[in-house]
């Protein structure tokens, strides 16, 4: 299995436009892997400060990844796995009552639509859309 990078410079724009704020971008970039401006997400990554503890800033964070990478797949199965990350951080953000973070998914999806088709959060990844048109 590959791992997943995204862009340095796109991702630093999607946590921007999920407003996460600039401490917490710095830290959760500081927990990523960074190889020749592509970022990965660390393996064994976790909050390990006592002060920078807002669900929020961490599902966004998450969601922002993602959404990047679902942005920058090429493969099939790199979308399937993206879309994945972003229906599972959707629902953590539902059940730890994070409703701003939901809306913000649910608006990214509905954007979305014409690149994945799928009409809703909980539908099955059965085929690849063609992503070449709209890119």
């Amino acid at each position: 299995m590959r791992i997943v990078t995204v862009e340095l410079e796109g991702l630093y724009q999607d946590l921007d436009s999920w407003r996460v704020p600039h401490n917490y971008v710095r830290f959760f970039i500081s927990k990523c892997q960074i190889v020749k401006g592509r970022v990965s997400l660390g393996s064994f990554m976790f909050n390990d400060t006592e002060h920078m503890t807002n669900p929020r800033q961490w599902l966004a964070a998450n969601a922002a990844f993602w959404c990047r990478a679902y942005r920058e797949s090429q493969q099939c199965a790199d979308q399937a796995q993206a879309l994945g990350a972003i229906q599972s951080v959707n629902a953590m953000a539902g059940m730890l009552g994070h409703g701003e973070v939901v809306t913000l998914i649910h608006s990214w999806w509905a954007n979305t639509f014409e690149l994945h088709q799928l009409p809703q959060l909980n539908s099955k990844f059965s085929r690849c859309p063609d992503k070449t048109t709209i890119h």
